[in-house]
């Protein structure tokens, strides 16, 4: 799911339920009742200035089920 962050809108209800993050874009993996299994910051998943591939199906992968 992909949920809003901006000026105008900031999801305040739904983020909050989150530990607080350094900035966005940001990745929460939830369990199908929305409890958080991990929260990832992007940057960390990053090649340069685009995404790495490999490090982003590595992530992933982590918590495929």
């Amino acid at each position: 799911m992909k949920v809003n962050y901006s000026k105008e809108n900031k999801n305040e209800e739904f983020l909050g339920k989150f530990p607080a993050i350094e900035g966005y874009p940001h990745f929460f993996v939830l369990e199908n009742d929305g409890s958080l299994i991990v929260s990832q910051n992007t940057g960390d998943l990053e090649d340069g200035k685009s995404y790495s591939k490999e490090k982003f199906l590595e992530f992933v992968a982590k918590y495929k089920k």
